[in-house]
């Protein structure tokens, strides 16, 4: 049976499958987090955003880095 994991960012439930599990210092202490894959690319834009790319830089590296979910948008 395939336990469904909580996104840490939104709260949804998603197989493992749909995410990844990362490595976050936290209070001076290492945790271990799920975020779903529609969170970890909102999350990679926000971040390449604040690094000064423009919005097309931005789709371009993110077509690349998650050719899979530009099929079937999601947020």
């Amino acid at each position: 049976m395939d336990k469904k994991k909580i996104c840490f960012d939104c709260n949804h439930k998603f197989s493992e499958s749909k995410g990844k599990m990362l490595i976050i210092e936290s209070d001076n202490k290492l945790v271990w987090n799920f975020y779903c894959l529609s969170c970890l690319e909102a999350w990679r834009k926000r971040g390449l955003k604040n690094h000064g790319y423009s919005d097309n830089e931005i789709e371009d590296l993110i077509k690349r880095e998650y050719p899979k979910r530009n099929i079937q948008k999601l947020n």
